[in-house]
């Protein structure tokens, strides 16, 4: 995962999904790096806290809502979109 002071970055499928699920907000998806896509999100402190939970196993997600986030991601993925359309 890549950090700077704008934009949090990851290549992580999953972990961009629980970002989602946890409401933070999709900025866009590069996918200008061969098979791997960066996903890209606003920076902020809850990110940090996110990341902790999730590595410490202690993050709380509904699970539709995070199934829902990685179908929408993989929608973003496959249909070549670059911009945030929402979620």
């Amino acid at each position: 995962m890549k950090e700077n002071k704008d934009l949090f970055t990851t290549y992580n499928l999953n972990f961009s999904a629980v970002l989602i699920a946890s409401g933070i907000k999709l900025q866009g998806v590069n996918n200008g790096l061969g098979s791997k896509s960066l996903f890209c999100f606003e920076n902020s402190l809850k990110i940090q806290d996110i990341n902790d939970k999730y590595w410490r196993k202690e993050l709380k997600i509904e699970p539709q809502l995070l199934f829902d986030s990685l179908k929408f991601l993989k929608n973003r993925l496959y249909s070549g979109l670059e911009n945030n359309d929402g979620f």
